[in-house]
């Protein structure tokens, strides 16, 4: 993902995971948060292009970063075309994403085969 960077600053989660879906689905990268403090420390620590807010969040100093305010069960189905009403959006082929290489196992599956200890000539004989 490329291109401007967002960040979905939402206390409903189903609002904060329909716009960090729309994002994806245009080609953006987005940083998603559900608490005033995520909030804060995210804009602390990077500059965005867009900001989606909604709830009681506050945003004090937004930078560049132009604002998009949503009331709690707000329509988010146009939420790609409302994101680039505000910012440029490059071109996103969605089919150039197909050779990206396999993820890695997540170490904590359970399906996956464990590595087994060996063991030592003692606990073979009991001794």
């Amino acid at each position: 993902m490329t291109g401007p960077k967002i960040l979905i600053a939402c206390v409903d989660t189903d609002l904060r995971n329909g716009c960090f879906d729309g994002a994806g689905a245009i080609g953006l990268r987005a940083d998603a948060v559900g608490d005033q403090k995520g909030l804060k420390k995210r804009l602390s620590k990077d500059s965005y292009d867009l900001v989606i807010l909604q709830g009681d969040l506050q945003a004090d100093d937004l930078g560049e970063a132009k604002l998009l305010e949503l009331e709690e069960g707000a329509d988010i189905s146009n939420i790609g075309e409302r994101i680039k009403s505000l910012i440029e959006v490059p071109e996103f082929d969605p089919e150039s994403v197909e050779d990206l290489p396999p993820a890695s196992p997540l170490p904590w599956k359970k399906n996956m085969p464990t590595k087994k200890k060996a063991k030592t000539k003692d606990e073979h004989s009991g001794d």
